[in-house]
């Protein structure tokens, strides 16, 4: 997940910043929520007791979901509200 998510905003990042799709833009709480995310996969392997739920249905997942607001269709869906950054 960590490793698509970097190469879906990487790309994203590039089209940006060469002008290739001015269409799509990152929320402005993006950055905020990808940072606290990653901070909570951090923490979650700081901790002796892994609890595997939390990490895929919570952590992972909301990593994917910002990561889908980054290509057409997931900033769509962000755009109407039912995706939330």
């Amino acid at each position: 997940v960590t490793q698509a998510a970097y190469g879906q905003i990487f790309g994203r990042l590039q089209a940006v910043r060469s002008g290739g799709d001015p269409t799509i833009t990152f929320p402005s709480r993006y950055w905020d929520e990808l940072t606290e995310a990653a901070k909570q996969l951090a923490g979650f392997f700081e901790h002796e007791e892994l609890d595997r739920e939390r990490l895929l249905q919570g952590i992972l997942a909301r990593i994917a979901e910002l990561t889908y607001v980054t290509g057409g269709n997931g900033y769509y869906l962000y755009l109407r509200g039912k995706v939330k950054v």
